[in-house]
Order: C-alpha cells, then sequence, then structure tokens
C-alpha cells in the first residue's frame, strides 16, 4: 500500500516499477508473472523490520542476483533444461528477462528469472509440459500458466505497465508541450529584440539619410557661393585688363609725342586728341608724371588684381576640390542611403515576419500555458481533495470505530439479554413444573380443599382458583411467551403472582388435612421455601429489553455505510497517491533519460575536443535523483582516469567546454554567450574548440568575447573598440564574408560566430 512505499523509500528502498522499461509487446506476460509483487518496492533486509504493520510485497536487495539466464546453459535442477529451449524456439517464446529494457531496482529481472513467455495459452500449455519446478510461463494476453498445472486466466483487463507507459508517453508529450512553449517564448522574444534593433537602424538610417542630404544642400550653397565669386573675379578682372591695355596704349602714345629735348611738348597733347586743349608749356612734365604714376597704379592694380585671380583660382580649385569630395561622400552617403533603405526594408519583411511569428508564438504560448495552468489545477485539486480525503477518511475512521465498538456492546448486550431471557424461560418452565408436581402430590383430599377454598366467591380464594388452573399450562410454551410489555405484565411476573396467590391456600389446606393425609403428602414446607427461592431468583433477573433488535439493526447499517463511505476515501486516496508516484517516477525518468543522452554526448564533445581520450558523467546517489549530484571524472591523452579537480587549468577548461557543448548539443538554445572560455588554451585546443563552435553554430548563434586571434579568423562577423588620436573610443564592425561594415553595437568588443 502506499503507506508501505513511503515508508520503505525513507528507508532507502524503491518501487518495482519506477524506471522499469519492458518491451510493449510483452507487458503484460511480463505482468501476469510479477502478479502482486509488482505493486511491491526492494528493500534491505536490515529496514524489513521498520516496515512490518504495512500491507504490501517487499524483495529483499540482499537476494536479488543480476545473473541472466539461459536455457541452453541450466540443467533441469536449477533452471530451464535444453528440451524447454528448444520448445521455447519452436514455438516463438523466450525468456522474459530478455524484454526488459531497464530495471533500476534490479529485482524485477531477479523476481522474471525463472519465467518464460509463449504467444498464446495453447503454446504455453505445451511448454508447461516441460517447465521446471518453480517456473512459470506468461501469454502476450497475460494468461500464467505454471509447471504444476495452475492457470491464471483473465488476462484482458487493464495492465499496470501499460497504464504506466500510456502515463510516461503523456508526460512525454507534457513535456514537450512546455518545451515548445518555452521555445516560442524565446522566439517571441528574439523576434522582439530583432524588432526593436530593426526600428532603432532604421531611425539611424533616417538620421544618416537627414544628415547627408542637409550636407548635399550646403555642398550646393557653397558652390553656387564659389562660382558667383570667380564670376565676379573674372569680370572685374577683364575690366582691369582692359584699363591696364588703355593705359599702357596711352603711355606709349604719350611717350613717342614727346620730343627729345622737350621742345613743343605741348603738341603730344594736340596730337592726343583733337578736343584736348593745348596744355600750358609747364604742364608738360606734370601730365607724364601723372601718366605714369597712373601707369604705376594701374600696375599695381592689375598685380592686385592677378593675385587677387590667383587667390580666386586657388578658392575655386579648392571649391573644385571640396566639391569633389562632397560629390565622392554624397555617392557614398547615397549607397549607404540605399543599403539603408534596403536594410530597412528587410528590416521591416523581418519584423512583419517576426510579429506574425510572435502572434503565432503567443496563441501557441497562450495554449500552452492554459494546458499547464489546467494541468497545475488539476494537481493543486488532486492535492487538496487528497487532504480533505485522508481528514475525512480519518474522522470515517473514528467514527467507524466507534460505531464498532458500539455495535460489539449492542451485540453484547443484545447476546446477553438473550441469555438472560432464555434463563428466566428455563426457570419458569422448572417453576411451572415444581409447582404440577408439588400439586399432584397432594392427592385428591388436598384438591379438594383447595378447590373448595379457590371456589369461595368475593374473597382472596377466587383469585387462587384462577390461579389453580393455570399452573397446569405452564409447561405449555405458549404460556410462556411474552406479551406486550405495556398491555399485561410479563409470564414470569404473572406466574409468580399466581404462585403468591394460591401458596396460602395450599398451605391452608395442607393444615386443614388430617395426620394421616399430611404423611402420604408432606410438601408444605418445601413447596413454601422453593416458591420463596424461585421468588428470590426471578427479581435478581431483571427487565429485558424490547428494543435490543432494532437498536442492533440501526447500529449496523450506520456502521456498513460508513464502511462504504471508507472504502471510497481510501480508493481515491490510492488514486492520488498513485498520481503523485506516477508524476515522481515521470520526472525521475525524465531526468535520467537527458542525463543518459547528456552522458553520450559529453563522451563524444571531450574526445573530440582533446583529440582522443575519456570522459564520464556519474550520480553521486542513484537511489535517490532529488539530493544527487554529478561527478565528472576525465582521461586525457596519455594519463589516467581522474576527478576534474586534478586536471590542469586547460584541461579543466577544455572539459568544461565539452560539457556545456553537450547541454547545447541536446538541448539547443537560440544564441550563447562566451566569455573567454578560450584563453587557457594553446593553439591546437583553440583549433578543436573553433572546429566544434563551427559546427554548433548551426544551431546556435555565439557571440564570443576572445582575444584569441584563431577565433576570431573563424568568426562570421566581429565587433571591436579602437581608440584614435583624440583618445576617444569608436566601435568597428565588420562582417567577414562580405567585407561591409555593419551598424555599430553597444561599445564592447566581441566575435560573432
Amino acid at each position: 500500500g502506499g503507506g508501505l512505499i513511503a515508508r520503505a523509500r525513507r528507508r532507502g528502498g524503491i518501487r518495482l516499477t519506477e524506471g522499469l522499461e519492458i518491451e510493449p509487446s510483452l507487458r503484460r506476460a511480463a505482468e501476469a508473472a510479477l502478479g502482486d509483487a509488482l505493486r511491491g518496492v526492494a528493500l534491505a533486509r536490515g529496514e524489513l523490520e521498520a516496515v512490518r504493520g504495512e500491507a504490501g510485497v517487499v524483495v529483499l536487495r540482499d537476494a536479488i542476483t543480476a545473473a541472466s539466464v539461459d536455457p541452453a546453459e541450466v540443467d533441469g535442477a536449477g533452471g530451464p533444461t535444453l528440451t524447454l529451449a528448444t520448445r521455447l524456439r519452436e514455438l516463438g517464446g523466450g525468456l522474459l528477462v530478455d524484454a526488459i529494457r531497464q530495471d533500476p531496482s534490479r529485482a524485477v529481472r531477479h523476481l522474471l528469472a525463472t519465467a518464460v513467455w509463449a504467444p498464446d495459452l495453447e503454446a504455453a500449455l505445451s511448454i508447461a509440459e516441460v517447465l521446471p519446478a518453480g517456473w512459470l510461463v506468461a501469454t502476450l494476453d497475460g494468461e500464467l500458466v505454471g509447471g504444476n498445472g495452475l492457470v491464471r486466466l483473465g488476462g484482458a483487463g487493464g495492465s499496470l505497465l501499460e497504464c504506466q507507459a500510456a502515463r510516461d508517453s503523456a508526460a512525454a508529450e507534457l513535456e514537450q508541450l512546455r518545451q515548445t512553449a518555452k521555445e516560442a517564448a524565446d522566439a517571441a522574444d528574439a523576434a522582439a529584440t530583432e524588432t526593436d534593433r530593426g526600428a532603432v537602424a532604421l531611425a539611424a538610417a533616417r538620421a544618416v539619410l537627414d544628415d547627408v542630404q542637409r550636407g548635399r544642400r550646403a555642398a550646393e550653397t557653397q558652390e553656387r557661393t564659389a562660382a558667383g565669386h570667380e564670376e565676379a573675379a573674372r569680370r572685374e578682372q577683364a575690366w582691369e585688363d582692359a584699363q591696364l591695355a588703355r593705359l599702357v596704349s596711352l603711355t606709349d602714345r604719350v611717350r613717342a609725342d614727346l620730343p627729345a629735348d622737350g621742345e613743343n611738348e605741348g603738341f603730344g597733347w594736340a596730337r592726343a586728341g583733337a578736343t584736348s586743349a593745348p596744355p600750358p608749356t609747364d604742364a608738360a612734365p606734370d601730365g607724364l608724371a601723372h601718366v605714369r604714376a597712373r601707369a604705376e597704379a594701374l600696375r599695381r592694380r592689375r598685380d592686385g588684381l592677378l593675385e587677387q585671380a590667383g587667390r580666386s583660382e586657388s578658392e575655386r580649385r579648392r571649391s573644385d576640390d571640396e566639391r569633389r569630395r562632397i560629390e565622392v561622400r554624397l555617392g557614398l552617403d547615397e549607397a549607404r542611403l540605399l543599403e539603408l533603405e534596403d536594410q530597412s526594408g528587410r528590416l521591416a519583411e523581418t519584423a512583419e515576419r517576426a510579429r506574425t511569428e510572435l502572434g503565432q508564438v503567443t496563441a501557441a504560448l497562450a495554449s500552452a500555458r492554459e494546458e499547464e495552468r489546467s494541468a497545475s489545477e488539476l494537481l493543486d485539486e488532486l492535492d487538496r481533495s487528497e487532504a480533505a480525503d485522508r481528514t475525512r477518511l480519518v474522522e470515517l475512521e473514528q467514527a467507524a470505530a466507534k460505531a464498532r465498538e458500539a455495535l460489539r456492546a449492542a451485540e453484547e448486550r443484545a447476546r446477553a439479554e438473550e441469555r438472560r431471557e432464555l434463563e428466566r424461560r428455563l426457570q419458569l418452565e422448572q417453576i411451572g413444573e415444581q409447582l404440577l408436581v408439588e400439586l399432584a402430590a397432594l392427592g385428591d383430599v388436598g384438591l379438594a380443599a383447595i378447590e373448595a377454598e379457590v371456589a369461595v366467591p368475593a374473597s382472596p380464594g377466587a383469585a387462587h382458583a384462577e390461579g389453580a388452573a393455570k399452573p397446569a399450562a405452564a409447561s405449555e410454551p405458549a404460556g410462556l411467551e411474552a406479551p406486550d410489555a405495556e398491555e399485561a405484565p410479563g409470564p414470569a411476573e404473572a406466574l409468580a403472582s399466581e404462585l403468591e396467590a394460591i401458596f396460602p391456600v395450599v398451605t391452608a389446606a395442607w393444615r386443614a388435612l388430617g395426620e394421616d393425609d399430611q404423611a402420604t403428602v408432606d410438601v408444605a414446607g418445601g413447596a413454601g421455601a422453593q416458591l420463596a427461592t424461585l421468588r428470590r431468583r426471578y427479581q435478581t433477573l431483571g427487565v429485558s429489553n424490547p428494543f435490543a433488535a432494532r437498536e442492533y439493526a440501526e447500529i449496523k447499517a450506520r456502521v456498513d455505510e460508513l464502511d462504504g463511505q471508507e472504502s471510497d476515501l481510501t480508493e481515491a486516496i490510492a488514486g492520488t497517491r498513485q498520481l503523485i508516484s506516477e508524476l515522481s517516477a515521470l520526472v525521475a525518468k525524465q531526468f535520467l533519460d537527458t542525463f543518459t543522452k547528456l552522458e553520450g554526448a559529453f563522451a563524444r564533445r571531450f574526445e573530440g575536443l582533446f583529440g582522443g581520450g575519456d570522459a564520464s558523467l556519474t550520480l553521486t546517489d542513484p537511489t535517490d535523483l532529488s539530493v544527487t549530484g554529478v561527478e565528472i571524472t576525465a582521461r586525457p591523452p596519455g594519463k589516467k582516469r581522474q576527478a576534474l579537480a586534478m586536471l590542469s587549468g586547460g584541461e579543466r577548461t577544455l572539459t568544461a567546454v565539452a560539457l556545456l557543448f553537450a547541454m547545447l548539443e541536446i538541448r539547443p538554445v537560440p544564441f550563447c554567450v562566451l566569455d573567454e572560455v578560450d584563453a587557457a588554451l594553446d593553439e591546437a585546443n583553440v583549433g578543436r574548440f573553433v572546429a566544434a563552435l563551427r559546427e554548433l553554430a548551426e544551431l546556435t548563434q555565439f557571440v564570443v568575447i576572445t582575444h584569441n586571434r584563431g577565433t576570431i579568423e573563424a568568426a562570421d562577423a566581429l565587433y571591436g573598440v579602437t581608440m584614435g588620436e583624440d583618445a576617444v573610443s569608436r566601435v568597428i564592425s565588420l562582417r567577414l564574408s562580405s567585407g561591409i561594415d555593419l551598424p555599430a553595437p553597444t561599445p564592447a568588443m566581441a566575435t560573432s560566430a
């Protein structure tokens, strides 16, 4: 029962069905062969005394052997014979112990060591003819045949192992659903994060586009201004060149018109222009000086204009260079803008897909959460129901105990009352018989005297006459039946009254007899003594209980009702406890399955990272998975097996990486961040580490913080931090597969694989 299992667990015991796996087609046969033992526990012999008093089956671990049985190797004295092995092969049967896939307790393997299976009942009966003593043969339908001719039918009912397998399958589906819900939630979070990043990138792209457009407008304005300045400078230079040419020409003409000795200097002015008035004779030198000064001024002005033109040309060239740079920058910005627009479109599509997937995932997650909530509510309701049922069961057990005690007391009272009533009847019959004997002994004379006395009217003798006739009927059974207690006195009271009324009359009649008659019948003294004795005995009997039978029926009906309620509550509690034990077994099974997968993946990853060797994971307490730990032992190439603490720093690091990669292999995650995990590895180990990392990168996105060149070379994208001459840190990024700069992330050095 549940009490035995609970007490056995506290003593280190384990249920036989806990973690048990048997071939699906042979579950009914194994269950038929095990019988009630399937619901038992495996316990050490020293703990057997601690569970005494509980109903159930216990398999002693001291008697469990792990040896397998081969029908072809064991003779008839201790196992199957060669004839049995041959018969099994002919009829398509086999050993039930071979159907066991997993048996943590090892008790089932021990119990099935002397059991075989057959495809049907006919084959089982044929195999039973050659079965050794103590062996059993079970059919696929759950029928059982023993070597002694015992056949147990009725194997078509529900199978505990099949129910357990169905429960395990349902639990696995529930766990898968929870994992799917978790993955959906992670995908939803990742989609939301990607959407946020896309929105940020889109905002940054729009900001860059605005900056580019503002730069283009500023460059165009600057170019127009420079062109205006250049055109103005060109016109002014042309005007100055014209003025300078005119003055030079005028100067040449003046010089040509002046005589060599300075005479007739005024005629030159007449040639210079017909409209000019001839200057005075002393004014010619001053005019020449003025022209020369004007020419010098114009020359200086020309030089200034030439210098200004050079500066304008330099400014123009600088403007052209700036314009070309702006055009190049504008082209780059336009290309960047197109790229950002394309990226924005892709991000918008990604965001839309993410929103769609998020809606689907949210719906699936809500459904999964609803199912999980329903399961949790059902489990809580079962727990509460079990507690209430347990309390009610205790109360009903107490009430039933009280009712049973009252019933036993009522039954004892009823039996005592029946015994007393029987004794009263016997005593009354004896008194009646004795009275008849005494009256008969009086003879005719005595009876005549008594009749004369009782026949006197209106005297006490009238009552005695009636009493004299009644003793004759006292010996009849009908005269001793009890009338209604409320209508008339009982037979004992009536007979006592009659005897008391008759006794004085009999005594008086006896005294009236002569001596001869008294000598003949000498009964008066003896009859009086007997009557006194009978009256005292009657008074000690007391009054009977006429309602004892009805009280007994009512109490018995109440006890039957309480027994029915107790049975219902016991079944409900047993079902709840079975569900709890099934859930515990499910958790243990899931843990063991995951641990088995992790152990295999860890061994492979260890061998791949170390280039050889082997490693294993061991549970420190496999009998109690709630408190067990995991111990890692490793054997690097060329070394002996030792614990993790005895390895070197690099070996411990590589072992931890192998364990991490094994976990990611059996339970992939969307992304994983590794911080300087390769710092303690040499170049050869880094190569194997990178190869394993690239293999896992197909399912998981890795963000690796590292300074190792080998790890950096294997990455798809790089993010780094550099410092310029202004001592300001700047984030740079590069996608190695395409050589395209990426948007700068947060200021941190990282490598993404």
